[in-house]
């Protein structure tokens, strides 16, 4: 018995250790008014407390604490501690962009619950490889709070490239190797690129889906051929697709478009178009080469079957002066697009002079504006407004300074650098 209460004692002086650390990391950044307690009293608190009230930080404060100490950098993995942050930061989105300066990949993350931005490097999520790539060679998809990459080139690699599956929240991933068909060509005598990858996630079930389209050339050949497939994350089997339509943001050798593939006749198409400003409905148009002729819009996103289009009005204010507004079309995916809804935002822009980006998650439609190209513009005007088709409400929101020009580098403009918007979760897994 007395060694069983010396052992008790043991692990009760540990465990307390553990906590005092975990308060004085804490104590580095929270403050008083973050807190309005004594300090003092958090070493009396059990370990579940602490991880709960620490969950009803914003999320700057979460991301400074992981950065601390070590004890701290594995919260993430602690199923409790998930929970708590699930139920506390419900409405997190993030957007992929390119850092021209870094040559590196960040997601900017915004808090609309404490209405502000933080940042994480996506270079720590990414195999080293990845990292030497420039803008533009990495293929991004996203949902349900998880994200996949992949090269957009198998040419540059010794192997066929995995895709990487990743919840940038908790630091979760995992690798999924391309079906043995794709692993099959040889890059020597074989050129293979991504055209498009999706990743649909089933939140009911708790699993998920990856589309890809891959494109194959022989050289000495000729000829061009598309294959698509989908993994199965329950099964962890691929299988191919030969029905239905895959659409979305995709890559082709000479830079993004927005595609449309037949699975069955593996060809492209421009699709049907219907709704009440469509004037003249008309079937699946489809392409008589082999390679699309559709550009890229950045007015356009996609978020799984809905399509955002973003349309400007100009708006005669006075003589001198020209400004317009905008205008979201929402359609819907029914054998072709269905405009279902028109959004109208309250944010004037000059008419002139600008380029603009639409993104879209679940939740939120992001439209993002620059008045002026290059850093020493006398005209630069940066414009930020987000759209919750919940509540319907919208809000100029402030550009974090990691979005700024001069962040970016000069010649570099902000709706250039992002790449897409993403739904956040802490308790989804890969």
């Amino acid at each position: 018995m007395a060694q069983q209460g010396d052992l008790e004692s043991r692990c009760n002086g540990k465990a307390s250790k553990i906590q005092a650390g975990f308060v004085r990391s804490l104590s580095e950044i929270i403050t008083e008014e973050d807190l309005l307690v004594d300090l003092s009293l958090w070493e009396t608190l059990p370990k579940e407390v602490v991880e709960s009230i620490c969950a009803l930080l914003p999320l700057s404060k979460i991301l400074e604490l992981l950065k601390l100490c070590e004890p701290w950098s594995r919260l993430p993995t602690a199923t409790r501690f998930r929970q708590f942050c699930a139920k506390a930061h419900g409405d997190l989105f993030g957007i992929v962009m390119f850092d021209g300066k870094l040559w590196t990949y960040q997601l900017a993350i915004y808090d609309s619950k404490h209405k502000e931005w933080s940042h994480l490097e996506l270079s720590s999520f990414l195999p080293d490889y990845m990292n030497y790539l420039k803008q533009s060679e990495l293929f991004f998809g996203h949902d349900g709070g998880l994200m996949c990459v992949i090269p957009y080139d198998f040419y540059f690699h010794e192997a066929p490239p995995c895709i990487l599956v990743f919840n940038p929240l908790t630091g979760d991933k995992k690798y999924i190797g391309v079906s043995s068909f794709i692993a099959s060509f040889d890059p020597r005598t074989t050129l293979s690129y991504v055209v498009l990858l999706q990743l649909i996630m089933d939140g009911e079930l708790g699993c998920y889906k990856l589309i890809l389209v891959t494109q194959r050339t022989k050289p000495r050949v000729g000829g061009v051929e598309y294959y698509s497939e989908s993994y199965d994350s329950m099964s962890g089997v691929w299988s191919t697709l030969d029905s239905g339509f895959v659409y979305g943001d995709g890559m082709m050798r000479y830079g993004r478009q927005h595609v449309c593939f037949d699975c069955r006749l593996k060809k492209f198409c421009r699709p049907a178009e219907s709704g009440k400003t469509v004037r003249n409905p008309s079937p699946h148009v489809y392409h008589s080469n082999v390679v699309p002729d559709d550009l890229y819009y950045p007015f356009h996103t996609f978020v799984r079957d809905h399509r955002f289009k973003l349309e400007f009005a100009e708006v005669d204010t006075d003589e001198d002066n020209f400004s317009s507004t905008a205008e979201v079309l929402e359609s819907v995916w029914q054998n072709g697009w269905n405009e279902k809804s028109k959004i109208s935002l309250a944010m004037e822009m000059p008419c002139e002079d600008f380029e603009a980006r639409l993104l879209a998650c679940t939740r939120y439609i992001l439209m993002v504006t620059d008045g002026g190209r290059f850093a020493d513009s006398e005209h630069c005007r940066q414009h930020m407004a987000l759209f919750d088709r919940v509540t319907c409400e919208e809000t100029v929101l402030n550009i974090p300074r990691f979005m700024t020009k001069e962040f970016c580098g000069a010649g570099y403009s902000i709706t250039s650098n992002l790449e897409s918007m993403c739904d956040l979760k802490w308790d989804v897994v890969p």
